[in-house]
């Protein structure tokens, strides 16, 4: 695998659709297990697709990759 490629919709135009807490509570455990996992099979690249105002939350998405 050279690349991981992850498409979610965490957020609309006025901001995310859950609040940072639960974010970070929830998503971030799930999304580091699935970058360490990427990585274990060779995965040099993560690109993540996501839509919105998602300010908010980017210090949780650069924790779980």
């Amino acid at each position: 695998m050279d690349a991981l490629y992850i498409w979610e919709d965490m957020a609309y135009r006025n901001g995310p659709l859950i609040s940072p807490r639960l974010f970070h509570e929830f998503l971030v455990p799930a999304g580091r297990r699935i970058t360490d996992l990427s990585r274990c099979y060779g995965a040099n690249l993560i690109l993540l697709d996501t839509d919105g105002d998602r300010s908010k939350l980017i210090s949780g998405f650069l924790e779980g990759a």
